[in-house]
């Protein structure tokens, strides 16, 4: 049944996320560790939805610990949409680094 229900929900939200009017952010960051699993989905292209990485970077948090990452974070968002690959390696390198502190931190795998 929980499955039945959960991909309804999916469905709903997908229609949802897919309108230029609302936009619902399907999974919330909770803890640093997530951050590091995001940022490994992000570099790796596999984010669970299109505007995974959207919602972490643009969305208030009231967990400090997880504003300054993401404020730390955001300093290098211009990188990204950069034509310049250099600047997009930046960026990714930047990430991969803060992934790293993270993961260190949290005692997880380095990248």
């Amino acid at each position: 049944m929980r499955h039945y229900f959960d991909k309804l929900i999916n469905r709903a939200a997908r229609m949802f996320v897919r309108s230029s009017h609302v936009h619902l952010r399907l999974e919330p960051i909770d803890c640093l560790e997530d951050i590091v699993h995001l940022i490994d989905r992000f570099l790796d292209g596999r984010l669970n939805y299109d505007m995974e990485w959207d919602d972490f970077i643009s969305w208030e948090y009231n967990d400090k610990s997880i504003a300054e990452v993401q404020g730390r974070i955001g300093k290098f968002e211009p990188f990204l949409f950069s034509d310049d690959r250099a600047d997009r390696d930046v960026y990714a390198r930047a990430l991969i680094g803060e992934r790293n502190r993270l993961a260190a931190d949290l005692k997880l795998p380095l990248r």
